[in-house]
């Protein structure tokens, strides 16, 4: 039910978000309220408050961010206020992402890696997965010194494991199998 209810508020926001052509400037300003939720997390937890009225909540926002983000977003988090629905914020920005992301065919990638990618091979790694996916690749790096070497790749649901450390795990698997 929840991912439903964060759906169909994404799926409004960027209609209308199309609908007016400024599609990129509204997910810079979801951008920018994750961070600023992120970053101020009791200000994110009081909105969720169900004793805190929701004029109130209202009344803080409008202080908080008009003049800082795109009027249409403004209204957005107001009715999210109004209809006791903020907590679905992070969900709802995720979705609108990957709307986003579909109509601009775009794929986000992670790529966890040992160490970090110098940007001669992020460019590489970028280049070719644009070749294989048809798609604009944005990669984000994360490291985890765990994996040892190589590359895990997330790509949304999918997951491409050439770390050393996974290559390990398998020939572990095929041994013991082979041992028992």
């Amino acid at each position: 039910m929840e991912g439903i209810i964060a759906q169909r508020y994404a799926v409004s926001l960027f209609e209308v978000a199309k609908e007016e052509h400024i599609q990129d400037e509204i997910l810079d300003n979801i951008k920018f309220l994750e961070g600023v939720f992120k970053e101020n997390n009791d200000f994110f937890r009081l909105m969720n408050i169900p004793t805190v009225a929701k004029e109130e909540k209202i009344q803080l926002i409008n202080n908080v961010f008009n003049g800082n983000i795109n009027i249409y977003v403004l209204n957005f988090l107001k009715i999210l206020a109004e209809k006791g629905r903020t907590n679905y914020f992070f969900e709802i920005a995720s979705y609108f992402k990957k709307l986003y992301n579909k109509e601009n065919n775009i794929k986000e990638v992670v790529a966890v890696t040992a160490i970090p990618l110098n940007e001669n091979l992020k460019s590489k790694l970028i280049n070719k997965l644009q070749e294989i996916t048809g798609k604009r690749i944005i990669m984000q790096n994360e490291i985890d010194a765990s994996i040892l070497g190589g590359v895990v790749l997330k790509m949304e649901d999918d997951q491409f494991d050439g770390s050393v450390k996974g290559r390990l795990d398998k020939l572990k698997s095929v041994l013991s199998s082979q041992t028992a």
